[in-house]
């Protein structure tokens, strides 16, 4: 078992339960989907062993188990402007995210349970109106969640970053957050690498840590480095409602 998978299941890194909202909180619904390939559906070439056997497409795992894909869900919702990038191998994509403007808050592991939730309301808070504009902000995709890793232990560190998009029309100037523990922020632009999850549930920590032991051996197979301290999670579709993606992310190396 790699370092990076024991710090994944230590961390148990997910943001399911920063989804647990009302009927009101996300106006966006996710249709079922229908059948699309494998390929589209991830967004990059899958490796023989990420696609479903016979018995498994008999039984439905083609349709059930495919992650949305990214352009259906960017067609329904707001997303960062993204350039997926070409790739070497299979198992994992690679885009480029432009620098953009991001409104977010930190929580703590040790009771990411009840502290992810609070993270979620206090941004969800931020875009419904609690800034010193009092304007309400559209909803976008993906919520991103980033836990920092000692580079050398690759154990994690107490706190995790919380993260929303903010739409093209708030990018220049955002509306101040009235609350000390909202931050908006500018990202430099950066590579991302990515494996696509699916399914109609929420993953589980195991699948989470899964997910990232295959990125990270797909793309040092492929003769890439990413940065040993942090790793990401985000979110595009809600848990419960209808075809999902969630997605496992390492930021490329700036060096």
């Amino acid at each position: 078992m790699t370092l990076l998978r024991l710090a994944l299941l230590a961390t148990a890194v997910l943001v399911a339960s920063c989804y647990s909202i009302d009927e009101g909180a996300q106006q966006v619904s996710y249709s079922r989907g229908s059948r699309t390939s494998w390929r589209r559906a991830l967004g990059y070439q899958p490796c023989e062993a990420d696609l479903p056997n016979r018995w498994e497409l008999r039984n439905g795992k083609l349709q059930d188990d495919q992650p949305r894909p990214l352009p259906d869900i960017c067609a329904e919702i707001e997303c960062p402007p993204l350039e997926e990038l070409n790739t070497t191998g299979c198992g994992y994509g690679a885009r480029k995210v432009n620098r953009t403007a991001w409104v977010s808050t930190m929580y703590d592991l040790r009771n990411r349970d009840v502290t992810s939730q609070q993270a979620f309301w206090s941004l969800f808070m931020y875009i419904s109106g609690y800034n010193d504009k009092y304007i309400q902000i559209p909803m976008t995709a993906p919520v991103l969640s980033s836990v920092f890793l000692d580079p050398t232990t690759m154990k994690p560190e107490n706190s995790a970053c919380m993260s929303f998009y903010l739409g093209a029309d708030y990018q220049t100037s955002p509306p101040s957050p009235l609350n000390p523990e909202v931050d908006t922020d500018k990202w430099e632009e950066v590579v991302v690498y990515y494996r696509a999850i699916g399914g109609s549930g929420v993953p589980s920590d195991e699948k989470w840590a899964d997910e990232f032991d295959k990125l990270y051996t797909a793309v040092t197979a492929a003769g890439l480095s990413v940065d040993p301290e942090r790793i990401m999670t985000a979110g595009y579709t809600r848990p419960g409602y209808g075809q999902q993606r969630w997605e496992a992310l390492l930021l490329a190396s700036r060096e």
